[in-house]
């Protein structure tokens, strides 16, 4: 986050726990939130995620979180679907699964230094 000029708080602690939560790829929902808000900071009622194409707000960021990391677990269009078929249904634009491969690796290649901030 820091790389790309996120405003803080990241919350690394709190995607990593979704993630394991759901079982869902650690990278996925910061990746999204940097292409669909930039972090954050276009987001709308705390929607970073694009989610509903930003119509639909949240209480906070954590119930937006955890409402879209349930979601792509569990809903009925991502339930039992690879990272890819995930990917293709939250917005089929070749060139958006693309970029956020991209992100992807870019968040992986960060990881030495997100395991160092998240030590308890």
């Amino acid at each position: 986050f820091q790389s790309l000029v996120c405003p803080a708080p990241y919350h690394v602690k709190e995607y990593l726990g979704a993630a394991d939560t759901y079982a869902i790829d650690y990278r996925l929902l910061p990746a999204i939130s940097v292409l669909e808000s930039t972090c954050g900071i276009y987001q709308r009622e705390n929607n970073r995620w694009g989610w509903a194409s930003a119509r639909r707000g949240f209480a906070s960021f954590r119930a937006g979180l955890e409402y879209i990391a349930h979601q792509l677990a569990e809903g009925r269009y991502y339930k039992n679907k690879t990272l890819e078929e995930k990917v293709h249904m939250y917005n089929p634009r070749p060139q958006y699964a693309r970029q956020l491969e991209s992100l992807m690796r870019k968040i992986d290649a960060a990881l030495p230094s997100i395991a160092a901030n998240t030590r308890p």
